[in-house]
């Protein structure tokens, strides 16, 4: 299960990746200046960063945690499982939030 989840965490940045640089090939080709693919970019790679720690965290620490603070109340493979969600909303209360996305000129919008 181990192995599984490694690939299955691996692949969710690997994919946002893709993403990214397919919609920076199709702006170029399309001469558009969008920051979609540079967002997309810095997610990816905070994922990756979190999913770091996670391989970290499951290689080194999970049996700890389960036997010292969990007591095997919790399987192994339930804990692998929800680390992933758990290490992101850790780092994302961490990191903060995002500058505010706007929607055009507010100028414009209150008129």
């Amino acid at each position: 299960m181990s192995i599984a989840v490694d690939v299955i965490w691996i692949l969710i940045p690997s994919v946002i990746m893709l993403l990214a640089m397919w919609d920076y090939i199709d702006n170029k080709a399309r001469k558009r200046n969008d920051r979609h693919s540079f967002n997309l970019m810095k997610q990816a790679f905070f994922i990756s960063l979190c999913v770091v720690c996670c391989i970290l965290i499951d290689r080194y620490l999970l049996d700890t945690i389960l036997d010292s603070i969990l007591m095997n109340l919790v399987t192994r493979d339930l804990m692998q499982i929800l680390l992933l969600p758990v290490v992101l909303v850790i780092a994302s209360v961490i990191v903060g939030p995002s500058k505010a996305i706007m929607i055009g000129d507010r100028a414009k919008l209150k008129k």
